[in-house]
């Protein structure tokens, strides 16, 4: 009864002070609103990458074109400066298939054109590669057929569609034996794939796919490929096939066993992926969640102001309760639960708009083609109410410990 009824006190302090106790609430509301979305975002993007590998080859190894002496990042950044690494053969494809746990491959290169059916012209990936890229990535065609061996080595002129592509062109007509032009040449559509999404940016339904021999000599100009994909046997041999991987291309592209500095490739498994997709994601949380600590603690020193300022404002009242027989632990327990309930109410708030706003991202994201399932994490949720009832505490306890030691006469005589 006498917790309850000081309880009643606290709250009703606060109510006489709604304004101050709001503007009290806005750093703690900021703070767990962004520890919430942080956890949120870290959970969300790590499931989002999980999907967007296995829609890309979820038990592949990649082997791709690198810059020697050089990272995953700062390779890429070279090559978009005109960078070429032309190393890469599709005869290492050949070479791959013939290690112990290698089941199938495919090689490709990649190449933003566009493609065109009578007056309708779209802006659209080719993807040349290999008559085995389906049964390596496991997906099939709805309409028609992917094309063959024969086809790939007689440099035949066909195409398969992705789904959104071929509806682009051709509307709800059905494309197979339609002639389509990709950099004026004409090429026979054969089959549409089915439906994919997106994957790292590149919607997989949105592409043409072409022999990689006829894009190899009618197309693009080259005799390399900058992308390998083999599947495997054995998952838990997946580092042992890489590392095969690895020492073979440096066997057939001349480079120093002990220096994997010159390495002209990078060899990823699945782990390798998840690793390093996981290890920026969480950098990126971190950083967000060190933002909401500070954010936190700047409204927890904002809260111990307040509480100073409402034990001045208030030392005649406490002076009065204590001459009526109230005791130092009452003084002390009100303006303890009213920091607590500030806080506690900023804590509530705060996920409520958290959730909030990860709900309205979420719906912005799938709206504009993104795979993102919206994550809720209930440790986060339980972290944040826990951290505001901290806080309360911790930058309560002071000014309330302030309150609870004033003596009755000073506190009644004091102006």
């Amino acid at each position: 009864m006498r917790f309850r009824r000081i309880l009643k006190i606290a709250i009703n302090s606060l109510k006489l002070n709604k304004l101050r106790s709001w503007l009290t609430t806005i750093g703690i509301i900021i703070g767990i609103s962004t520890v919430v979305i942080a956890l949120s975002v870290g959970e969300s993007a790590q499931n989002a990458v999980s999907k967007q590998l296995l829609a890309f080859g979820g038990s592949n190894i990649f082997a791709e074109i690198s810059v020697p002496n050089s990272s995953h990042a700062t390779s890429g950044i070279d090559m978009a400066a005109g960078v070429q690494i032309t190393s890469m053969k599709e005869s290492d494809l050949e070479a791959f298939k013939q290690l112990p746990n290698v089941k199938n491959g495919y090689a490709a290169i990649m190449s933003p054109e566009k493609v065109s059916f009578g007056n309708t012209t779209a802006r659209s990936i080719i993807w040349a590669t290999n008559q085995s890229y389906p049964q390596v990535e496991n997906i099939s065609v709805t309409k028609g057929r992917f094309f063959s061996l024969g086809e790939e080595k007689g440099l035949a002129r066909v195409a398969v569609l992705g789904p959104k592509l071929a509806e682009d062109l051709f509307g709800d007509s059905d494309p197979i034996d339609q002639t389509i032009r990709i950099k004026q040449i004409n090429f026979k559509v054969i089959g549409v794939l089915t439906e994919r999404g997106t994957s790292f940016a590149f919607d997989l339904d949105d592409m043409a796919y072409i022999p990689l021999k006829t894009a190899q000599k009618q197309i693009m100009g080259m005799d390399y490929v900058t992308y390998i994909s083999v599947s495997i046997e054995n998952q838990n041999l997946a580092k042992q096939t890489a590392e095969d991987m690895r020492v073979l291309l440096r066997k057939r592209h001349g480079i120093p066993m002990d220096d994997p500095d010159k390495d002209d490739f990078q060899v990823t498994t699945m782990d390798d992926a998840m690793e390093m997709t996981q290890s920026i994601i969480g950098g990126v949380s971190l950083l967000l969640t060190a933002i909401a600590i500070i954010s936190l603690i700047v409204g927890g020193v904002g809260i111990m102001n307040i509480m100073y300022v409402s034990v001045s404002e208030r030392t005649r009242e406490i002076g009065l309760r204590k001459a009526i027989g109230a005791r130092g632990d009452d003084i002390l327990w009100q303006f303890l639960l009213e920091a607590i309930a500030v806080t506690l109410a900023g804590g509530i708030i705060g996920v409520l708009g958290a959730l909030i706003i990860i709900f309205l991202a979420s719906l912005g994201a799938n709206h504009y083609g993104l795979d993102w399932e919206m994550i809720i994490s209930i440790k986060s949720i339980i972290l944040a109410i826990g951290a505001s009832s901290v806080i309360g505490i911790v930058f309560g306890i002071q000014p309330a410990r302030k309150a609870a030691k004033l003596e009755a006469i000073v506190a009644l005589t004091r102006e």
